[in-house]
C-alpha cells in the first residue's frame, strides 16, 4: 500500500513539473502579446495569474518585492543578531547558559563591484571570538583579531583554487549574468513569436466568460529544444555551471561520499538528457480560462501522466488585495488505486491588519495524511509582525515555527528591521503534550548599504600555501583555549592552559 502512494505521489510531482512548465509558456504568451484579437481576451485573463498568484499583503505594504529588486543592483546588507537562546534541557549542555551568548553576523555585498564583506562573531559578555572576511574578484582577506591580533591574511584567486584541485571559481562577473538575462529574455519572446500560429483558442459556449486554449505537443517539444540550443551558446554560464558543480562533487569524493569523478559532470549532458525525458511526457496541452467582468476566476486543465488521469483547477476569489487562490491536483484513480491529491490554498487581506496565508495539504481517498500552513501578520497602528508555520501529520503531531515581534525603521523597498522577541519551535505529540525545543530573540536587518567595503585592519599577511598559516598555529589554539575557558567550555585545569 505505501509504495502504491509513493508511486503515485511521484507521478502527481511529474504532472506538476510538466503543468508548471506548460502553463507557464502560456503566461509567458500572454506578456508578449503575441496573439491575435480573438485570442486577446483569454490571454489578457491568463496574464494575471503571475500577478494574483504573487498578492501579498504585507510583502506589498513593507516593500519587500522592491526591496528584493534594489539588492540585485545596490550595495546592500544582511545584519542578523540572536541572543536570549533557551534550549529543551534534552538538548542543552551541561553547565553551560547559553542565554548568555549573542551571535552576530553582517554580510555586505556590492553585485556591480563584485566586493563582499561577512563579519561574524560569538560572544558571551566581553569575551568574544569574530571572525573578519573580505573578498573581490582578485582575492579573500581574512582576520581573527581575539586570536590574532593586528594580522590579516590574504589569500590570493589562484591561491584559493590551488586548494581545491581540478575545480575552478564558479563565479560569474555581474555583467555576464546581466547579458544572460538579456540574452534569456530575448530568446523567449522569440520562441513565443513562432508559437502565435500554433497556439488555438476559442470562446466556450457555456453561459460563462470562458475561453478554451491549446498548446500543440510539437509546439512544445520546439521550446524544449530550442531552450537546450540556447544553452549550448552561453558557454560562459555552462562552464561556470560545470566549475561548481565539480568542485562539489570533488569535496563529495574526498569525503568518501561518491566515487564519480569530479571532471565526469557536464551540464548539457545532464540538460539533453532531462530535454529528452521531459520530451516523453508532453503532449496536446489543453485548458480552460475562466473570468469574470474583466477579472481572472478559474484555469483548469486534464490529462494523463504514464496513463494516470490527472486534474488540476487554480481558482481566484476576491480581488487583488483581498484574494484568495486555491490550487487543486488530484488523479481521478480507478477503484483499485490509491487517489492522490494536493491542495494549495494562498490567501491575502488587506485593512489595519494586514494577513497572508499559505497552506499545503496532501490527502490519500479524502482523508489527510499531512499539512503544512504558513502565515504572516502585521499590524500598521504599531509595527507589530508575526510569522508562524505549522506541520501536522495524522495523529495530532504537529511542529510549529514563531516569530513574533515587530517592525522598525521601515522604509518601504530599501530598509526594514525585524525585532523579534520570540522565535520559538515547538511540537507536540500525539498526547497533546507541548515542548518547546527552542527560544530566542532575533535583530533581522536588511537594505541598501551606505559607504566603501574594505577589507579588514591589520598588517598583510600573504597566503600562498597552507604551510605559511602554520607559525600562527600555536597563538591560534592558545587563543581558542583561553576564550573556551572564558566562555566556562573548558575547565582551569584544562591542558594548555596553566601558562594562559
Amino acid at each position: 500500500m505505501e509504495k502504491k502512494k509513493i508511486g503515485k505521489i511521484r507521478v502527481l510531482i511529474a504532472a506538476v513539473v510538466f503543468i508548471i512548465f506548460a502553463a507557464s509558456v502560456g503566461v509567458v504568451l500572454a506578456a508578449c502579446g503575441v496573439f491575435s484579437s480573438d485570442k486577446e481576451k483569454a490571454f489578457e485573463l491568463l496574464s494575471q495569474a503571475t500577478e494574483r498568484l504573487n498578492d501579498s499583503a504585507v510583502g506589498e505594504y513593507l516593500g519587500m518585492e522592491q526591496l528584493a529588486e534594489s539588492l540585485k543592483e545596490k550595495p546592500s546588507m544582511v545584519n542578523v543578531k540572536l541572543s536570549d537562546l533557551d534550549l529543551d534541557k534534552r538538548l542543552a549542555p551541561e553547565k553551560i547558559d547559553l542565554s548568555e551568548f549573542t551571535l552576530e553576523y553582517s554580510n555586505r555585498y556590492d553585485v556591480k563591484a563584485q566586493k563582499v564583506k561577512m563579519d561574524m562573531s560569538l560572544a558571551r559578555g566581553s569575551s568574544k571570538l569574530s571572525l573578519d572576511l573580505y573578498g573581490d574578484k582578485d582575492k579573500m582577506v581574512a582576520a581573527v583579531p581575539e586570536l590574532i591580533n593586528g594580522k590579516a591574511f590574504c589569500f590570493s584567486t589562484e591561491t584559493l583554487q590551488s586548494f581545491s584541485p581540478n575545480t575552478n571559481n564558479a563565479n560569474l562577473p555581474a555583467e555576464d549574468v546581466r547579458q544572460f538575462e538579456e540574452d534569456l529574455t530575448k530568446f523567449l519572446k522569440e520562441e513565443m513569436e513562432k508559437l502565435k500560429e500554433d497556439v488555438s483558442c476559442d470562446e466556450m459556449d457555456n453561459g460563462k466568460e470562458g475561453y478554451q486554449v491549446t498548446i500543440t505537443k510539437e509546439s512544445m517539444d520546439m521550446i524544449i529544444s530550442d531552450f537546450t540550443a540556447f544553452m549550448e551558446g552561453q558557454t560562459k554560464i555552462t562552464d561556470s555551471i560545470n566549475r561548481y558543480m565539480r568542485a562539489i562533487i570533488y569535496t563529495q569524493q574526498q569525503r568518501g561520499i561518491t566515487d564519480s569523478g569530479a571532471n565526469q559532470f557536464d551540464f548539457m549532458s545532464s540538460l539533453k538528457d532531462i530535454s529528452q525525458k521531459l520530451s516523453q511526457y508532453t503532449q496536446d496541452f489543453t485548458f480552460e480560462v475562466y473570468g469574470e467582468n474583466g477579472n481572472l476566476t478559474e484555469l483548469k486543465t486534464s490529462g494523463n501522466v504514464r496513463d494516470v488521469p490527472i486534474t488540476v483547477s487554480l481558482t481566484f476569489q476576491g480581488e487583488p488585495g483581498n484574494s484568495t487562490a486555491i490550487l487543486q491536483i488530484a488523479n481521478t484513480a480507478p477503484e483499485e488505486t490509491e487517489e492522490v491529491a494536493v491542495t494549495v490554498m494562498k490567501k491575502s487581506m488587506t485593512g489595519e491588519t494586514l494577513e497572508d496565508s499559505l497552506s499545503v495539504d496532501v490527502s490519500v481517498r479524502g482523508s489527510s495524511v499531512g499539512t503544512v500552513s504558513l502565515t504572516e501578520n502585521f499590524t500598521k497602528a504599531d509595527n507589530a509582525y508575526s510569522c508562524t508555520a505549522d506541520v501536522s501529520a495524522p495523529g495530532g503531531e504537529t511542529a510549529k515555527l514563531k516569530l513574533i515581534g515587530s517592525v522598525k525603521d521601515l522604509k518601504p523597498g530599501s530598509y526594514v528591521d525585524f525585532i523579534l522577541d520570540d522565535v520559538s519551535l515547538t511540537t507536540v505529540d500525539s498526547t497533546k503534550v507541548g515542548t518547546k525545543l527552542f527560544s530566542l530573540s532575533a535583530d533581522i536587518k536588511i537594505g541598501e548599504m551606505d559607504g566603501n567595503m574594505e577589507p579588514p585592519e591589520g598588517e598583510a599577511v600573504e597566503v600562498k600555501s597552507l604551510a605559511d598559516l602554520t607559525p600562527y598555529a600555536v597563538q591560534f589554539q592558545t587563543g581558542i583555549s583561553k576564550i573556551m575557558y572564558d566562555w566556562g567550555i573548558f575547565s582551569p585545569l584544562a591542558p594548555g592552559l596553566d601558562h594562559i
